[in-house]
């Protein structure tokens, strides 16, 4: 499901261990993405990896927001927040 999801949305398969897709959802600065199925050891899980210079780029809680929003996408979630009305 993860591979389908990430060629939909435009990802480019990284080679490697795990299932990884590369996003250029910044002009210069791509999110890669990869996917671990786990085994009686570990757990599934998955990794964000961004370029050595990112934190100059953009900051942290961008870059964890931008994370979070391409991986709820990733599975089938709206790319939005919801927000309620106080």
């Amino acid at each position: 499901m993860f591979a389908q999801a990430g060629a939909q949305f435009g990802g480019t398969h990284v080679p490697g261990r795990g299932t990884g897709y590369r996003f250029d959802i910044f002009p210069r600065l791509p999110v890669t993405l990869i996917r671990y199925e786990g085994d009686d050891e570990v757990g599934p899980g998955a990794s964000v990896i961004y370029r050595a210079d990112a934190e100059r780029l953009l900051p942290a809680e961008d870059r964890v927001v931008a994370a979070e929003l391409l991986l709820d996408a990733l599975a089938g979630k709206p790319m939005s927040e919801e927000r309620s009305s106080a």
